[in-house]
């Protein structure tokens, strides 16, 4: 069980052949600046975030792209994988509870993946 009782109900890790790339994806589409993830855990889907972000920046000549990721647990461990392959990251150690639009100011993200405590109290905050 996770900090604060979210819990992980199977150990199957779908996010490299599936997750991941769609992910990654997505945001070079859209061409996001920014990314906010919630819930980066052991980074699996934070490293195909923050690397489309990085290659956006290299595609558009975007000087100042950067992922930023919220979560309980591992911020220091999983943060400090990202930056030792060249992502622009930063990952904050919060509850999702208490992020408020003061959390990323002057920060408009491109593309927000939530993926954290999945209790009805933090979905419901973060998804207002």
């Amino acid at each position: 069980m996770r900090k604060g009782g979210c819990r992980h109900f199977t150990l199957i890790n779908s996010t490299i052949p599936f997750f991941g790339p769609m992910l990654y994806l997505l945001a070079r589409q859209i061409g996001a600046e920014y990314i906010c993830e919630i819930g980066t855990a052991e980074g699996y889907t934070s490293f195909y975030l923050a690397s489309a972000v990085k290659d956006n920046g290299t595609r558009f000549g975007m000087t100042n792209n950067h992922f930023y990721g919220v979560d309980i647990v591992q911020v220091k461990s999983t943060e400090e994988k990202l930056l030792a392959e060249g992502l622009p990251v930063t990952i904050l150690e919060k509850d999702s509870l208490t992020i408020t639009k003061d959390t990323f100011p002057g920060i408009m993200f491109g593309l927000a993946f939530i993926d954290g405590c999945h209790d009805e109290e933090h979905v419901v905050y973060e998804f207002k």
